[in-house]
């Protein structure tokens, strides 16, 4: 096990807990969504959601992870959701209808907290991606239950010894923002980190500060946003995600022994290769539903 594996505050829920909170992820590949998913569970070794992985690709197990996580002396069920980069203009349609049929079955029963996560520079693809996931995806009064989160954030801007204090730079910083797009104004929040290497002690103890200042955030909010369109998406969807969810279930356990380097390497990759045609079969059967709800009428997400 690496140094930063063990320093891990990761402690996964139990199937049978329902989740307190349910957090959504949003932003364009690269921006730093898997490190902050990782970063909030508290896997500060980025050894839960896949820190390297393409800006087109669908996550192949689940796309979430609930973690327990202490706060105020109370444990609290978090479900962290990783989402797909829908900013990235090479996404093919069946990989859109696949992570939003995704999103509306794991967050069908409310969300309590959307981070869109930029790297600071605040491009046009991701004002239109956000203007989106705001207006059409969700509604309007997601905004209440949104943060906009600068990721990458010069160590100076975080420093206490900087002349301007992180409140200020923050206020700066998403002052920008609305000027360059007023839509944004409806965002609640905006916070700024830094999520460096977790290859030595300061890059772990950067992750745990993150994830103090975001699980306040997150459990300290009140109240939760219920898509409108979402429950009714999850009921026609609910045998076909099943079936992936299934196939999601035999990937995560097999790349765990694979991790742990437990067992017939050679046999696990032969399974893997099994797991990862019926995901495609899955994933196949899960779109053409998706497309089929949006032939019948009219829908908000699709």
């Amino acid at each position: 096990m690496s140094a930063s594996a063990s320093k891990n505050d990761y402690r996964p829920c139990p199937e049978d807990r329902k989740p307190d909170r349910t957090v959504v992820i949003v932003g364009k590949s690269g921006n730093g969504k898997s490190t902050l998913a990782n970063v909030i569970i508290g896997a500060y070794d980025g050894s839960e959601f896949d820190e390297e992985s393409g800006p087109a690709g669908v996550t192949r197990g689940r796309p979430f992870r609930t973690a327990l996580i202490p706060y105020g002396g109370k444990e609290f069920a978090v479900k962290v959701i990783d989402t797909i980069g829908y900013a990235d203009t090479e996404l093919s349609e069946e990989t859109v209808l696949l992570a939003l049929a995704e999103l509306a079955y794991d967050c069908s029963e409310g969300i309590h907290q959307v981070f869109f996560v930029t790297n600071g520079r605040f491009t046009k693809e991701e004002q239109t991606t956000i203007d989106k996931m705001i207006n059409v995806i969700f509604q309007p009064e997601v905004g209440q239950f949104s943060t906009l989160l600068r990721t990458c954030t010069p160590i100076r801007d975080l420093s206490p010894a900087h002349p301007a204090t992180l409140a200020e730079t923050t206020a700066k910083y998403f002052d920008g923002v609305v000027k360059i797009d007023p839509r944004m104004k409806v965002i609640r929040n905006c916070v700024m980190v830094d999520n460096p290497d977790p290859g030595n002690d300061y890059g772990i103890e950067k992750r745990k500060e993150t994830r103090k200042m975001l699980v306040e955030l997150i459990v300290s909010h009140r109240g939760k946003y219920i898509p409108p369109s979402f429950p009714q998406v999850k009921a026609k969807i609910g045998t076909e995600m099943k079936a992936k969810r299934d196939v999601q279930d035999k990937i995560d356990s097999l790349e765990k022994a694979m991790r742990d380097e437990k067992g017939d390497q050679q046999k696990f990759q032969l399974q893997m290769m099994q797991f990862m045609q019926e995901i495609v079969e899955a994933n196949t059967a899960l779109a053409a539903k998706m497309a089929s709800i949006r032939r019948q009428g009219p829908c908000t997400i699709l």
